[in-house]
């Protein structure tokens, strides 16, 4: 085996017409053309990888493997990348782009830093085609690569600090009903199933997300169950029914979508023939007189407004608007949220953390208040709930609260209404203090 190793133009290397990833090409135009596709998928495969060597640089570890022919240096392996460079040096040469995908290009450029010279391996022909074979030829009884499964790579991201879905739901089951997830099935037959975008959405998961109500989770878990029903139905493990995405999207998710709606039905009709069903008819926020309706504070009047249209829709049929009051009841925590945040009362970076005795203080303040006593009681019962999320880096906690989400996410599967009402006080209580007695100056704060 004769090979050298040289340090060359980007420009002198010309991509391989007969790449096995493409269709013949013309010339090293047109082969760089058809790695960039016709297809949404095959653009933004190539447009990430010259994004990744923008941010990240170049990475001479795995060599470009050139063959001199006709005395031009011929990529035979690494032609990606070697398409990806081009793009970025000149991306105006390559009339075939996508304005927005040219755009981003030149925005890269701009941003990193892009070598003009890197280093190649020149191999003879031969050498060259066994090397590609060796590499994306399979395993070949050990002598090609051997890709990593799905246990590899989960332990992989595991062991290097990676956010893995099934873990945070092991440690949230653990602690809730003394279990593990990953005792109902094989941990990356769970893993398939639950990343899954289809899955995620009709589970109400968010993106790294790592708290999960009580509620959620028995979602969860009974998703999972269905999955095994659905492959003892088939006579088959869980794993092999539920190979494919194609095949978790046609056969579970139906399933979990009908279980929702058996849910939210037999709720209605539950609540609306038993007789022993409380009925709720008082006002659903009981203390927005302690905001003042005067006041110039745009966030005040939002709030006080908002508070005024649920409370109608509550009155009005709160069955029917049930689902339409929960997701609502968000604003309000976050309207109020966004004033402490721009008043810098709180202040939120990456690494910092807010201090937990500014909501003792706070509770303090309201103690001393007379005609707010019940109010600062009320707070106390719900401070341990309210101080979780302060107590979160400003980077977690500017992305979700867990208690507005609450109202958010569990009416997909109808919230009761002492439930809704009980979360509908906490976002009550929540605005008085971030509104009236942090914002607001004057006697009436003292």
């Amino acid at each position: 085996m004769v090979m050298e190793r040289k340090v060359i133009k980007v420009s002198e290397i010309y991509n391989f017409i007969d790449n096995p990833r493409t269709e013949k090409a013309k010339n090293s135009f047109d082969e760089i053309k058809k790695l960039y596709g016709d297809t949404s998928s095959s653009r933004k495969n190539l447009i990430n990888l010259a994004k990744n060597i923008a941010e990240k640089g170049y990475d001479a570890t795995e060599a470009i493997v050139v063959v001199i022919e006709n005395d031009k240096y011929v990529a035979y392996d690494g032609n990606r990348r070697i398409a990806a460079l081009k793009l970025l040096i000149s991306p105006e040469k390559f009339d075939f782009l996508l304005n927005g995908d040219k755009n981003s290009l030149e925005n890269f450029a701009n941003s990193g830093v892009i070598p003009q010279t890197i280093e190649v391996v020149v191999k003879s022909k031969q050498d060259a085609l066994d090397y590609m074979q060796r590499v994306h030829g399979g395993e070949q009884n050990g002598v090609g690569h051997k890709e990593w499964n799905a246990e590899n790579k989960r332990r992989f991201s595991e062991r290097n600090g990676g956010y893995i879905l099934t873990n945070e739901l092991d440690k949230a089951f653990q602690k809730e009903f003394g279990t593990k997830i990953t005792e109902e099935l094989p941990v990356t037959t769970i893993d398939r199933i639950l990343k899954n975008k289809e899955v995620q959405s009709a589970l109400n998961i968010e993106k790294e997300q790592k708290d999960f109500p009580r509620n959620q989770l028995e979602e969860v878990r009974n998703a999972l169950q269905i999955a095994k029903e659905i492959a003892e139905s088939e006579n088959q493990s869980v794993t092999r029914a539920f190979a494919t995405k194609k095949d978790i999207i046609n056969k579970l998710i139906p399933r979990i979508n009908t279980r929702k709606e058996k849910i939210y039905h037999d709720t209605l009709a539950k609540q609306k023939s038993t007789k022993k069903t409380k009925v709720i008819t008082e006002d659903l926020f009981t203390l927005i007189n302690n905001l003042p309706a005067d006041s110039s504070n745009n966030s005040i009047q939002l709030v006080i407004k908002l508070m005024i249209v649920l409370d109608e829709l509550w009155k009005k049929n709160k069955e029917r608007y049930n689902v339409v009051i929960a997701p609502s009841l968000r604003s309000i925590f976050e309207i109020s949220f966004n004033e402490l945040r721009n008043k810098q009362l709180f202040k939120l970076t990456k690494d910092s953390k807010i201090d937990e005795n500014t909501l003792n203080d706070v509770v303090n303040e309201m103690s001393k208040s007379g005609n707010l006593t019940t109010i600062a009681k009320q707070l106390e019962q719900s401070f341990r709930a309210l101080k979780t999320q302060f107590s979160k880096n400003g980077n977690e906690i500017s992305k979700k609260y867990i208690l507005s989400h609450d109202g958010a996410h569990r009416s997909n599967s109808l919230l009761s209404n002492d439930d809704l009402k009980n979360i509908a006080n906490k976002a009550e209580l929540f605005s008085i203090v971030s509104l009236k007695f942090v914002l607001l100056e004057g006697d009436n704060e003292k």
